[in-house]
């Protein structure tokens, strides 16, 4: 077993399930990493193997693979951050499609390490994403910059105070609203995710927007957060994402020069936050749509409210 750090359970995460509590404290681990550590034994409670549905009690001890949270980072990377909004605890950031959100056994430059690049590690912590964007999705992302903000982000996001609605262009015309609640599953090896009784409950919220000539720009907002839940569910009922192949197959090549899904997280918005996080109390930000949405988009698009 490689034992790299032990915590406590609080009183807050008392009688939480385990796979949980770890996913609020290390955001940017994936799920199934965390998963098969469990599994393996390489996280373990007061010493011993357990399950990832196993409820913790205040004061057990556990073991994990991984650096402290205030510990991990990404290595700084030179670039451009496009910033749009920072305090002392919480930074807003508009990626760009085509930059990974954190770095990957392939590639080192990342938003993550662009961040860490200009603002640094402050009292041993390092700038940590609180959620992620696929490498081809443009929009918002959020990064803590100290560990008391990471958890209580990781709390408010988990209790569903802030509230994430992408756009995207799909093809066909997309009814006014309506939700989209099929279980989704996926394979780690493959990482492609498909619709499965056997899966998580995924719910994605959608209404158009706007539509013309056979598209829709249509907003989705995310109830649920599994990996390329938008993208499956769109596909799903008919009306993938344009430029997304992965998963829309030939009706989504309908646009010549698109090179990737034309998905955009396009607000985070929040509700009444803890004392940390006050200065983000019902604000609201909006990332502009990029240069290969508005290349699309009429010239006088029709808003549908």
């Amino acid at each position: 077993m490689r034992e790299l750090y032990e915590f406590k359970v609080s009183r807050h995460d008392d009688k939480r399930r385990l796979d949980r509590v770890l996913r609020g404290l290390w955001p940017t681990v994936p799920l199934s990493a965390i998963m098969r550590s469990i599994r393996k034994g390489d996280v373990r409670v007061c010493g011993q193997k357990t399950q990832p549905s196993s409820r913790l009690c205040e004061g057990e001890r556990v073991s994990v693979p991984w650096e402290a949270p205030s510990a991990r980072g990404a290595r700084p990377m030179p670039g451009p951050v496009d910033v749009v909004y920072i305090d002392e605890h919480v930074l807003v950031a508009n990626k760009p499609a085509g930059l990974l959100s954190q770095p990957s056994s392939r590639t080192s430059d990342s938003l993550l390490g662009r961040i860490v690049a200009i603002y640094g590690r402050e009292g041993g912590f390092s700038p940590t994403l609180v959620h992620r964007l696929d490498r081809n999705t443009s929009g918002l992302i959020m990064a803590a910059l100290d560990g008391i903000s990471l958890r209580a982000l990781s709390v408010v996001m988990r209790e569903r105070k802030v509230f994430k609605r992408y756009w995207a262009i799909v093809a066909g015309d997309l009814p006014d609203r309506g939700e989209i609640d099929l279980p989704l599953e996926k394979d780690t090896e493959s990482n492609i995710t498909f619709v499965s009784q056997k899966g998580s409950r995924a719910l994605t919220r959608y209404r158009a927007i706007s539509r013309w000539k056979g598209f829709t720009l249509a907003e989705m907002e995310l109830v649920t957060g599994r990996p390329h839940q938008i993208r499956v569910h769109l596909a799903a009922i008919g009306y993938p994402i344009v430029g997304d192949v992965k998963y829309g197959g030939l009706k989504a090549r309908r646009w010549e020069n698109v090179v990737r899904p034309l998905l955009h997280a396009r607000e985070l918005s929040f509700g009444d936050m803890p004392d940390v996080l006050s200065a983000l109390s019902n604000m609201r930000f909006i990332a502009p749509l990029p240069p290969d949405f508005e290349r699309l988009l009429p010239p006088k698009t029709a808003l549908l409210g």
